[in-house]
Formats: C-alpha cells, sequence, structure tokens
C-alpha cells in the first residue's frame, strides 16, 4: 500500500459531504469563528434546515388537531342575498304589477349546529391528532440524531486532518535533512551514495508534497462541512477550536445493556408506537360514520322587501317569501347513508395501521442488530487503539534511528526509505483507529437514542 494511501481512505466522509457545499471564491470573509464538537451540535440543531422542515410538520400536525377540536364547537353558517325586484302590490288572490319601479329584496338564513353526540366520534379524532403530533415531534428527533453523528463525522476528520499534518510536517523536515546530507555527499563523490538513493529519496519527497497539498484540502472540505451542518454564514472564516484528535473518554457497558437502551428511547421506536395508536383511533373514528350525529339546531330565516316593494302580506297561511321571519331551535341529527364510502375508508385506514405494525415488528427485530453492529465495531476500534499506538511507537524509534543513523554515516539509505514507507504506514492505522473509536461512539449513542459522552453538552 502506498505509504500516505490512507488519507484518501480517512477523509472520504468529509469530502463527501463537503462536495455539497458552494462558497463563492470572490467572497472575502469578514468575520472569523471557532466552535468545539458540543457547540457546533448545539448550532447544529438550532439552525438546520432539515429539523426546520421536521418542525413545520408537527405544526401542521397541530393544525389537524386544532380542526379536530373546533369540531366540538357551533358550527354557524349565514347565506344573505340581495335581489333586484320589480314592485307587485295585492294579495294571495289578486296583485297589481308595476315594472317601472324597482327595489331590493332582501334574503338572509342562518344555521346553528352544536354538535352533542357522536358516538365518542370527536375522542377517537383527538386521540388521533394528539398521537399524530407526538409521532411527527419523534420523527424530527430522528432527523436531529442524524444531524449530530454528522457533525461527529465531520469535526473528527477535521481533527484528523490536523494531525496528519502534523505528522506530514515531522515527517518531510527529517527526509529534508537526508536528501540534503545525500546531496552533499554525491557533490563530495565520496562513493558513500549512489545517485539512485538519491532520486528515490526525492521522489518520495515530492510524494509527500503531494500528500500535504490533499491533507490542506480535507482540512478545509472537513471544516467546511462542519460550518455547513453547524448553519455558519460563508462570509464567517470558520475553524475548529479543538484540533488535536484524542481518544473520547468512554466505559463500555454490557450489549443487553444498550439494546434495551435503544428499544427504550430509539425515536423511530417511539414514533412507530405513536403512529399505531392514532391509526388505531382514526379507524374507530371512522366506525362512528356509520352512525347519526345528534346536534342542537338553529334556524334564523328572514325576508324583507323595503319601501313596500311586495305587499306584506298579514296571515302567516298565506305564502309570502319575500317579508317575514322565521326563528327555532330543536334537536337534530345527520347521518352518512353512504355505508360503502365508509367501508372503504375503514379498509384503507387498516392498511395503513398494519403496515406500521409490520414495520414496527420488523424495527423490534433491527435494532437490536443494528446495536450490536455499533457495539463490536466500538470493540474493534478500541482494541485497534492499542495495537495501532504501539505500532507507531515502534515506526517513529524505527524511523528516528534509521535517520539518525545514517546521519552519522552508518545506516543506509534504503532502511531509510522503508522507515519512512512503514512510519506512514503506522500514521495511517493510527489515525484511523482514533477515528473510528470516537466515530463508533457516536454510532453507539445514534443507535441507543441516547448521547453517550458525557463531556458532550449540548
Amino acid at each position: 500500500m502506498n505509504s500516505f494511501a490512507f488519507l484518501f481512505q480517512l477523509f472520504i466522509p468529509s469530502i463527501v459531504a463537503a462536495s455539497l457545499l458552494f462558497f463563492p471564491g470572490s467572497l472575502k470573509a469578514e468575520k472569523r469563528m471557532s466552535l468545539t464538537l458540543s457547540e457546533s451540535i448545539e448550532r447544529a440543531l438550532a439552525s438546520n434546515d432539515e429539523i426546520k422542515m421536521k418542525g413545520e410538520d408537527v405544526h401542521f400536525a397541530e393544525g389537524r388537531l386544532g380542526e379536530i377540536k373546533a369540531l366540538l364547537y357551533p358550527t354557524i353558517q349565514m347565506t344573505t342575498l340581495a335581489i333586484p325586484i320589480y314592485k307587485e302590490t295585492g294579495n294571495a288572490l289578486t296583485s297589481v304589477e308595476d315594472k317601472n319601479e324597482w327595489g331590493a329584496w332582501l334574503k338572509s338564513s342562518t344555521t346553528i349546529i352544536q354538535p352533542l353526540y357522536g358516538f365518542r366520534k370527536e375522542k377517537y379524532y383527538k386521540l388521533a391528532g394528539e398521537k399524530g403530533i407526538e409521532a411527527e415531534k419523534e420523527q424530527r428527533n430522528m432527523k436531529s440524531a442524524e444531524v449530530v453523528f454528522d457533525v461527529k463525522q465531520y469535526y473528527y476528520s477535521a481533527q484528523a486532518a490536523y494531525d496528519a499534518m502534523k505528522q506530514l510536517n515531522e515527517t518531510e523536515e527529517k527526509l529534508q535533512s537526508v536528501i540534503k546530507r545525500v546531496d552533499a555527499l554525491l557533490k563530495m563523490e565520496s562513493g558513500e551514495v549512489r545517485k539512485q538513493d538519491a532520486y528515490k529519496l526525492k521522489a518520495l519527497h515530492q510524494e509527500l508534497k503531494q500528500k500535504r497539498e490533499f491533507v490542506i484540502k480535507a482540512t478545509q472540505l472537513a471544516t467546511s462541512a462542519v460550518a455547513f451542518k453547524a448553519g455558519v454564514s460563508s462570509d464567517i472564516e470558520f475553524d475548529i477550536k479543538d484540533k488535536v484528535l484524542k481518544q473520547e473518554d468512554f466505559v463500555l457497558k454490557s450489549l443487553a445493556f444498550y439494546q434495551n437502551l435503544a428499544m427504550e428511547n430509539r425515536p423511530e421506536m417511539k414514533a412507530l408506537k405513536a403512529g399505531i395508536t392514532a391509526r388505531h383511533a382514526l379507524i374507530d373514528g371512522e366506525r362512528t360514520n356509520r352512525l347519526p350525529l345528534f346536534f342542537l339546531g338553529g334556524l334564523v330565516d328572514i325576508a324583507d322587501t323595503p319601501n313596500n316593494i311586495r305587499t306584506r302580506q298579514g296571515s302567516p297561511y298565506a305564502y309570502d317569501p319575500f317579508n317575514g321571519s322565521n326563528v327555532g331551535f330543536g334537536l337534530g341529527f345527520r347521518w352518512n347513508l353512504d355505508i360503502w364510502k365508509v367501508n372503504a375508508k375503514i379498509k384503507s385506514l387498516k392498511a395503513e395501521y398494519y403496515k406500521l405494525v409490520f414495520q414496527k415488528d420488523f424495527a423490534e427485530k433491527g435494532i437490536p442488530l443494528e446495536v450490536k453492529k455499533a457495539y463490536l465495531e466500538y470493540k474493534e476500534a478500541l482494541a485497534n487503539i492499542g495495537h495501532a499506538s504501539e505500532q507507531l511507537s515502534h515506526s517513529k524509534k524505527w524511523f528516528l534511528q534509521s535517520v539518525v543513523a545514517w546521519g552519522f554515516g552508518v545506516g543506509d539509505t534504503r532502511e531509510v526509505l522503508e522507515s519512512v514507507i512503514f512510519k506512514g504506514l503506522s500514521d495511517k492505522n493510527y489515525f484511523e483507529a482514533m477515528l473510528g473509536h470516537n466515530i463508533a461512539i457516536g454510532a453507539l449513542s445514534r443507535t441507543t437514542g441516547t448521547e453517550l459522552l458525557s463531556s458532550l453538552k449540548y
């Protein structure tokens, strides 16, 4: 494996995420900002547009619940008309028309309906609305958990990039001293070194320079990804505050503990449970549509033709649609007799209900497996830190001793080349182990629905 091929593998998440960003090159930064990991997560949760969109889904569900509650309030409808009409006087037996004189016919009709009893219809729909809000809130929490995990990945990747730059600079400094001595010996024609050795060392030096440019780009992309997720404006020059990748302090508990934690706290499970209750309540509510709705009703009907355009009839038994008033209150019921439509609606709701039931069953089987995967990945990363740390220690000693020995004229150029290559491999393994360890904790936190790092406050 190439001595610094690990850099490409190490920063893939940062590069992919940051490729979504667009920062105009002509825009000059006017402000500076640096954030810790906790501050970055806090800002992301407050400003992320994806979370805000999920928040609007919650508001929509709250509006639906408001509509359901409004079903308990009186329904008032008023219709008022002003109709042009010609003059006509008389009574039920005789009348006289005068189409040269016109006036207005005012007609107003108001109905008032106060629901009294609907076989618990309002209770079922209210429960469905409340559980719908709860489900939407949990879906918003699901998106928040994704955002938190993304910020952790990008922040840790940025830290790893800064550490990689330090290691590259250290290696390059030592390699430059070796190249300088090789050139001096070749110029002196001492015979201690060959031109091939100088070519190899200089070629390796140019590779180091290329990798440094790559790490610079990876660092900028990783920090830009953090800024993007944290909602930092593009006119602000952003950088992470903690540039050293450290092993997060974490004590692993039993697998069963985390699996139980996930079943209790995962927003997916809470959303499914709330959604199932809401769908069941909708089915019960739709069933009540097979039955009548009893209500207290009122009717106010008023008609008038000003200026005696139409003669008001004095007898209540005479039909007079143009003048008069009717007011009355009483009990009534409304009954939708399209039972086949109600049955079809119930069938659709049942399909949605059982779909959620099956999703819940699938989640109950899949979530413990997902937790187990995150659990084992953490154990692997934890073990790899010990192996990688020891490997890095040995490779550094080998590299320094080979350089020092060569500096005193008792070393071998090929030994220096091999030590540089092996040190690059050791750096790769160490950064991968540290990065994998911290990200594995983040993955375990996400799969359990609980932040497991007490050091993070957001």
